[in-house]
């Protein structure tokens, strides 16, 4: 890895004897100790020069996930257990126990994020601190698919059939396949370091680390989601700070709907990676809840009379915008009310007589239940959220418990 720490490489042998499987890794610098897991089609060469720089005053521990770079090719098992995250998990920890490490950060992008949202519900004593990247949950990224997701992840649904199938067709060219992949997914391929590139070829052109590859997405579709299901049952909780992070250049736009059950965490979302840009989101999804003006009566959205949303957004941003946000909700409050009330119109009465008129002005300047008290927002419901996560703007520097399952957003 560039920088001027050394980082010195190990090959650790790990996990009970009838499943033994060699870790590919390096470890550079001082305590306190970090282990970084990288994605897919990825290798530990991803941190490139995160690690350098974080090994400055961490004990820094990058490691290739088994099935990945040059880590141990394990039997696939039953129901692909071999390359479950409950397995890689557990790898992980054996590893940095082997390194004198009984308590760890760790920070897992992509597929790495979904061994450490695993790592964090089944070692809770283990983990101090956790950062997870472009994930959500995948039982609900499966479960809320649309054509949007399924032709941006395709390869979610490729990878998950039958040996040997993808694994064929991807043999015809299997570096000219995986530029396909990293340079599809947001950033393009000028964005990954050429000794990182090399060390992507090198894997993938290995028939055996792409088989592994497809196992690791079998599993995700199939005993990953069980472990996941039994977690959510049993009421299991992350326990340690965790920092939920997305790309803004994402490949696809978020998908509104229902929150991700389990996943309790705010989020900030940096100018990178793994998406095409989109609308600013939130972490979490709420839903877009389309409430009555509980005082003017008008029927309206409380986003379109200045309740909250945009609009009330917008007049706290400059005085213009506020005034214009004022004039837009108030228009459309009584264009609506004029168009769409509940009264049928009658004739215009005749005028009143100038002391009754000004006696009626002086009613309408009181304590009327149509005020500009209902368009300033007081109540703070915003019901004009966004979500992906994206999961989802994430950045949460402690985000909440999650027990859902893990990410999505991932190649």
């Amino acid at each position: 890895m560039p920088g001027t720490v050394e980082f010195d490489p190990f090959d650790l042998t790990v996990g009970p004897p009838e499943e033994r499987v060699v870790v590919h890794g390096v470890r550079g610098g001082e305590v306190p100790p970090v282990l970084l897991l990288h994605g897919f089609p990825q290798t530990h060469a991803m941190w490139g020069p995160l690690a350098a720089d974080l090994a400055r005053d961490h004990t820094v521990v990058a490691t290739d996930l088994r099935g990945y770079g040059e880590s141990g090719r394990p039997a696939d098992g039953e129901n692909h257990a071999g390359y479950s995250f409950r397995a890689m998990a557990a790898d992980q920890v054996d590893v940095m126990a082997r390194l004198g490490f009984d308590t760890f950060a760790v920070v897992g992008h992509d597929r790495g994020a979904r061994v450490t949202h695993r790592m964090l519900l089944d070692h809770p004593e283990r983990v101090a601190q956790a950062a997870l990247l472009d994930i959500l949950p995948t039982g609900y990224v499966y479960s809320h698919t649309d054509r949007a997701l399924a032709t941006a992840y395709y390869h979610w649904f490729l990878f998950i059939q039958p040996a040997d199938l993808p694994e064929r067709l991807i043999a015809g060219d299997p570096v000219g396949y995986l530029h396909s992949l990293l340079g599809g997914w947001g950033s393009g391929l000028d964005a990954h370091p050429p000794e990182a590139l090399a060390s992507y070829e090198r894997a993938f052109a290995d028939p055996a680390a792409r088989h592994a590859m497809m196992e690791d997405y079998r599993a995700g579709a199939s005993i990953d989601l069980e472990h996941d299901a039994a977690s959510a049952a049993a009421h299991e909780r992350i326990a340690a700070p965790t920092l939920v992070l997305w790309g803004r250049a994402r490949c696809r736009r978020r998908q509104r709907g229902e929150p991700a059950r389990g996943v309790a965490a705010r989020g900030r979302r940096p100018r990178t990676g793994h998406r095409r840009r989109g609308r600013r989101r939130r972490a979490l999804p709420r839903r877009r809840a389309a409430r009555r003006d509980d005082r003017g009566g008008t029927g309206l959205p409380r986003r379109l009379t200045g309740g909250s949303g945009r609009l009330a957004r917008m007049r706290r941003t400059t005085p213009i915008r506020a005034l214009l946000g004022t004039l837009a909700a108030l228009a459309l409050v009584l264009t609506t009310a004029a168009s769409c009330g509940g009264a049928p119109a009658t004739p215009a009465p005749a005028p009143a007589p100038p002391q009754q008129q000004q006696q009626d002005g002086d009613d309408r300047d009181g304590d009327d239940q149509d005020g500009d008290d209902d368009r300033d927002g007081d109540d703070g419901n915003d019901t004009d959220s966004g979500n992906d996560a994206d999961g989802s703007d994430d950045g949460d520097d402690t985000g909440g418990n999650d027990t859902g399952g893990n990410d999505t957003d991932d190649g």
